[in-house]
């Protein structure tokens, strides 16, 4: 097998501030680097979610800028013998902000490489998530080093707003990197689609991948119950609001007694949450809904495992990694036609439903309750096998790096 380094440059990455922040990022990148030993790899942090200045913010300005002086001096951190994090912190803003800093986190990112050159002695690719800052930064390189790069796109929707001209157009930022791209790769057929609406490059699709050995099958129940799950953010794009006042007209509809055979179990932190739980309470929802917060990962697979169905309504996805986790424990999920879960759902996994429509996801769920043992969870795990498993990803993410290549790979 050929010794290749891998420099990869996260735009979202797991932090202090946001620890599932770019989960699948990081993943990616170990998966990479378990399944391919002879390589080497380096993920390029910069700070990313922690050193944020924002004039709307003051107070974690300050805190910003303490962290700044406390993470001055560049640091590796091993993450496996071939897997290494290079860290050179600097503050960043958004891009409306004092232009986004982008020089200070070029920079960094530039020590960063420096830093990977000297540990192996060349690089072979840049792999950026996200065009922006990303892209732009891994295109910055390229044109310094000549090391060819790649973008994985996983905006959701693409491009966000704050990226499109008033034309409708997309913002040099964006399309310039992924126009001079050695490769742009999709999280799935819906996402490459929107991409290439505006003109791009039709991106090849490699999905996110999930960990079989740590999502495992599980046909247990943690009780009489039938539990429904959800894991989100709590954020507006997730449909929390959608899943409550469908979960209303669901409960509605059934007979008393068999009420008291459901549980709603929902995980996830974020700037909503609270609304959301009074949404809940003014539904009276409370008999059925658990709020379950912030769950480490542990927590989270137990939350997987226990569960019969994982439903969450999303506006929008480019993919959707929280359903791949479910069926991974061959749970059956139900979700939304919002880009991503349509190319992840299929008749024997679970159901769909349109968006921001709660009678419809009330009767996924009737559907869902009711014919519960029309779901095979070895069949399920079998699909995701087939599918999203690391050794399938991974060999999907060498096909395109040796697409860039060629006979040189």
């Amino acid at each position: 097998m050929s010794v290749r380094n891998i420099f990869i440059v996260p735009s979202w990455y797991p932090n202090k501030n946001s620890p599932i922040a770019g989960i699948f990022i990081k993943e990616q990148a170990i998966a990479i680097g378990k399944l391919r030993p002879s390589w080497k790899v380096a993920i390029s942090l910069w700070g990313q979610g922690e050193l944020t200045l924002s004039p709307r913010d003051p107070l974690r300005c300050f805190h910003s800028s303490l962290d700044r002086v406390r993470f001055r001096k560049q640091t590796k951190h091993t993450l496996s013998p071939n897997i290494t994090e290079y860290k050179k912190a600097v503050l960043h803003t958004s891009e409306r902000f004092l232009g986004g800093n982008k020089s200070a986190i070029l920079n960094a990112c530039r020590l960063n490489f420096e830093a990977f050159i000297r540990d192996v002695g060349h690089v072979d690719l840049i792999h950026a998530h996200v065009s922006y800052p990303a892209g732009w930064l891994a295109m910055r390189l390229k044109e310094e080093t000549g090391v060819p790069y790649i973008i994985t796109e996983h905006m959701s929707p693409f491009p966000f707003r704050r990226f499109l001209n008033s034309d409708g157009s997309i913002k040099a930022i964006v399309r310039e990197p992924l126009e001079k791209a050695d490769a742009v790769v999709a999280v799935s057929p819906s996402a490459a689609d929107q991409i290439s609406a505006f003109g791009i490059q039709k991106p090849s699709v490699v999905p996110n991948l999930v960990d079989e050995n740590a999502f495992k099958l599980s046909e247990k129940r943690c009780s009489d119950k039938f539990a429904f799950f959800t894991l989100a953010n709590m954020i507006p794009q997730k449909g929390i609001p959608d899943l409550l006042h469908g979960v209303s007209l669901f409960v509605k509809s059934l007979d008393k007694s068999k009420t008291e055979e459901l549980t709603f179990r929902i995980a996830g932190e974020g700037p909503e949450r609270r609304r959301y739980q009074a949404l809940a309470s003014n539904l009276a929802l409370d008999p059925w809904v658990t709020w379950l917060g912030f769950l480490p990962q542990n927590k989270m697979i137990e939350e997987f495992e226990n569960c019969d169905c994982f439903v969450l309504p999303s506006r929008h996805e480019s993919f959707g990694v929280v359903y791949v986790q479910a069926i991974a424990c061959g749970k059956p999920i139900i979700a939304t036609r919002c880009g991503g879960p349509e190319h992840i759902v299929t008749p024997e996994n679970g159901l769909l439903v349109d968006t921001a429509s709660p009678p419809q996801l009330a009767k996924a769920l009737h559907d869902m309750f009711t014919f519960r043992d029309n779901y095979d969870a070895r069949l399920i795990r079998q699909q995701f096998l087939d599918r999203f498993s690391l050794p399938v990803v991974v060999n999907k993410i060498e096909r395109v790096y040796r697409d860039v290549f060629g006979d040189g790979w």
